[in-house]
């Protein structure tokens, strides 16, 4: 019988036969592909929406639109340009004459220029590279003028055209540009040349790059400084998504390395899979070998047989696995992309060499991993391939110390190492798992907090002026008559606004006489600076008493007058501070009760120079609101008028800070603005800053929303084919070892004992794990944190906490069952199996 003309029809019967190989296999390949297929879609898609723009198509500006009210922020890098109502023609193209004008040296142009420059005389013009003119050319046009041709972003009507030029103007060319692509779409009706002119325009198209571009209010925000409905607004949106990913994880690069590491671990997954579904199936598949050899089957059949059952089960496992990964890549790039307001197309998942990379690396690993586990048989004889031999142990370690009493560990020291293929196997499984769930919780609890981090923040916006070290910093008073106008205007309207000016290095000396001595034991037991006393040059005694130090501006002087006891703030800007003491407390107005208005209080303790006379005494409440200013941080407080108390600041720093509360959180973008425009009118935005934290929380979800979709998923398929590859892993241990089991219990060996020597093979193979796992871990961690790639991604945050969460309890309890399943397989053994002459 010719054994070559059934081979293609056996190796068909052998996939549907053995079903349970053939299942194995194809899971294994499957859900490797979906993963490596998944991984690498979403590599290609951010990695083309992180890589820098071609500026000579884009361009770096985000908005293009036409207004002449408004005024930018300071995060808005901005250009004007001016339509002149002035119009020409050259060699049949439909000329309009601008105006460019950069508000800054960095503002983003409509154009790139490719040679020369802007002009800087009225006779200079730059012209679009497709007229075909050169820099140094001179170029002569007949100009109309009109105030009515003019529709829209860049649109001209083109019956202005048929008019009578008005006159005629030579212009020497020193710079030609190419239109950005947008650009080139609005000016389709007439391309701008740019020229100087000092007449006034009326027709203002300003070209806008937001710094802050990833914010929710970015657009709203220009549509209300520059009084523009959103959809009269054209939007960059290659520019965009650049900036709005780059924006929000500052550096893609973990991001991207992330992704190559699931493939990575993936395809070792994959292996591993495939390699414990060969060695399981290794005796079975020997005989069948063996039994083909034996009815006439050549090397050449053999080798044949391989070819069409691997490359078929890999055909339709890596079809299977992209079929998969399509669905999964569908679902994690709309939730993705949803975020960045840009459209879904096709194209994103259907890469061709995405899909033809994945199939090949699924197609390549069942066709090489298997018939490399088979070569050794196709060339072996029959007798050989069915003797009766349950596996080819490798040789016992040569020394063996013998450290326990135990039976089982005894065995576990002589048998260990001799399957070394399996417990390579078994250590690698519970490697992949450790590392899969390391890098998972290393990025959950990272950006768990990067979530939460303004969670404990009860303020919504907070002002503050840059403090450098050891450097009296100025304070800017206009800031805040600004943000009260705001106030008045209900652009800005805050349920609370605490504005703390603390002058930092006083130490506030008060007349002992004025202290009540049975409260001050009270303050003493509690005081966290020491007490100080000293004489001044008039003989009177004084003691240091810890005490905040204030500067208050005129509004918050009179919202407090409702609260003076004694004295007046109506003069504190000629001098004279006000003592603010907390009302009913032992360790404020119970402690100076003796304090009286003209007391002099020093504010050092060599009692020189530096002192003011109590102007003011008020006592204020616990919770008291409306203020301007929360009195609750501080018991005691001594307070000047800012006007006033503006000039310590040669002897000491002050520090200006604002916490303000939006009484309804909807009004963000019109707070912003406020605020903006408050430091910008000021001139402080060299020295102050401000933090949105209502923005900054969105941001952060945002981002941490992106990271969760674009990983976890992955995450979640790497788990399942852990968990399915060490089951079986350890199910196959078992399968191995079956006739061994049946041997050491007809000598007497207990189920029990027999637990516990599998039991110390899988310690030894996931504490080794556990090592090798935290040996690569910590130190990639240090380096990530040392190159700050990303403000999302910190995954040196919490190493010991991801270590002991993984290690010490996820994956322990998770190992601990599947290892008890496997384990119940050897209660199943009987000690009679072996005895059984069974091929």
């Amino acid at each position: 019988m010719k054994v070559s003309k059934y081979i293609n029809k056996l190796a068909l019967i052998n996939i549907v036969k053995k079903k349970q190989r053939t299942l194995l296999s194809l899971i294994a390949i499957s859900l490797s592909v979906a993963i490596i297929f998944t991984s690498l879609t979403l590599f290609t898609n951010v990695f083309s929406l992180t890589k820098i723009p071609n500026k000579e198509t884009t361009g770096e500006y985000h908005y293009i639109l036409n207004s002449n009210e408004g005024e930018p922020l300071t995060r808005h890098q901005t250009t004007y340009d001016y339509d002149l109502n002035t119009y020409s023609t050259y060699q049949e193209q439909a000329l309009a004459l601008h105006q460019l004008t950069p508000l800054e040296e960095e503002s983003p142009l409509p154009i790139i220029i490719e040679a020369g420059t802007l002009p800087n005389a009225n006779d200079e013009i730059v012209l679009p590279n497709q007229l075909g003119l050169k820099v140094g050319d001179t170029l002569s046009l007949d100009l109309i003028e009109t105030n009515t041709a003019s529709n829209g972003i860049y649109q001209v009507d083109s019956n202005v055209f048929n008019q009578s030029s008005s006159k005629t103007a030579t212009y020497k060319v020193v710079g030609v540009y190419e239109a950005t692509e947008l650009f080139a779409q609005l000016t389709a009706s007439a391309a701008p040349v740019y020229v100087m002119d000092n007449n006034t325009s009326t027709n203002r198209n300003v070209i806008i790059r937001d710094d802050q571009v990833q914010r929710a209010d970015s657009l709203t925000m220009i549509s209300e400084i520059f009084h523009t409905d959103t959809q009269e607004i054209q939007m960059n949106n290659s520019a965009i998504s650049y900036d709005t990913v780059k924006n929000y994880l500052k550096d893609t690069t973990t991001l991207l390395v992330m992704f190559a590491a699931i493939v990575l671990i993936a395809v070792m997954m994959s292996v591993i899979s495939l390699k414990n579904v060969f060695i399981i199936t290794d005796k079975d598949r020997r005989k069948e070998f063996g039994l083909l050899k034996s009815i006439g089957a050549t090397p050449k059949d053999i080798n044949h047989l391989l070819k069409i059952e691997l490359s078929a089960l890999g055909l339709l496992g890596a079809f299977l696995g992209i079929v998969f990964g399509i669905l999964v890549s569908y679902f994690v790039l709309k939730m993705f992309i949803k975020q960045l307001a840009l459209p879904f197309d096709w194209s994103m998942i259907m890469n061709p060499y995405t899909l033809i990379s994945s199939f090949l690396i699924g197609f390549g690993l069942m066709l090489i991993l298997g018939h490399h586990s088979y070569s050794r048989y196709i060339h072996s004889s029959a007798i050989d391939d069915l003797k009766d031999v349950a596996y080819n142990y490798d040789p016992p370690r040569q020394r063996q110390s013998y450290m326990s009493k135990s039976f089982s560990w005894k065995m576990f020291l002589i048998y260990n190492g001799r399957l070394k293929k399996q417990t390579r196997n078994i250590f690698q499984s519970f490697a992949l798992l450790i590392l899969t769930t390391v890098i998972f919780f290393a990025v959950f609890l990272s950006n768990f907090s990067y979530k939460n981090e303004t969670a404990s923040v009860n303020y919504d916006f907070s002002i503050e002026n840059s403090i450098p070290m050891n450097t009296a910093t100025p304070i800017n008073l206009e800031i805040y008559d600004e943000l009260y106008q705001a106030i008045d205007d209900r652009e800005l309207i805050p349920e609370s606004m605490d504005i703390k000016r603390q002058v930092l290095g006083p130490y506030i000396q008060y007349p002992v006489d004025a202290i009540n001595q049975d409260n001050f034991k009270t303050y003493k037991s509690n005081a966290r600076v020491s007490y100080v006393e000293n004489t001044d040059e008039n003989g009177i005694m004084y003691g240091q008493i810890q005490t905040a130090t204030l500067l208050l501006d005129h509004h918050q002087l009179d919202k407090l007058k409702p609260y003076v006891v004694a004295g007046s703030l109506d003069d504190l800007d000629n001098g004279g501070m006000v003592v603010v003491l907390r009302k009913g407390s032992k360790v404020a107005e119970g402690l100076f009760d003796q304090l009286k208005v003209g007391d002099r209080l020093y504010m050092t303790e060599s009692l020189e120079t530096l002192y003011e006379n109590v102007a003011a005494i008020a006592l204020v409440d616990e919770g008291a609101e409306g203020l301007y200013c929360d009195y609750d941080e501080y018991p005691r407080i001594v307070a000047m008028s800012s006007d006033y108390g503006i000039k310590y600041q040669q002897y000491f720093t002050v520090k200006e800070a604002a916490k303000i509360v939006l009484s309804n959180k909807a009004t963000v973008t019109k707070a912003t603005l406020a605020i903006d425009n408050a430091i910008s009118d000021s001139g402080a935005k060299d020295t102050y800053t401000y933090d949105n934290v209502l923005l900054r929380a969105q941001e952060n979800k945002v981002v941490s929303f992106m990271i969760e979709s674009l990983l976890y998923p992955l995450f979640f398929l790497l788990f399942v084919i852990s968990v399915l590859n060490i089951n079986n892993v350890l199910v196959g241990n078992v399968h191995l070892k079956r006739g061994d089991i049946s041997i050491m219990k007809s000598v007497g060996m207990t189920s029990y004992q027999l637990y516990k020597l599998f039991v110390f093979e899988y310690l030894e193979g996931y504490i080794n794990a556990s090592a090798l796992v935290t040996a690569i871990f910590i130190p990639i961690c240090i380096l990530e944190s040392k190159l700050k790639l990303s403000a999302a991604f910190q995954l040196g945050q919490n190493i010991l906490l991801t270590l002991i969460v993984s290690i010490m309890i996820f994956d322990i309890l998770l190992v601990a069952v599947l290892v008890l399943i496997s384990l119940n397989n050897i209660r199943r053994v009987q000690a009679i199996e072996n005895m059984k002459d069974v091929v």
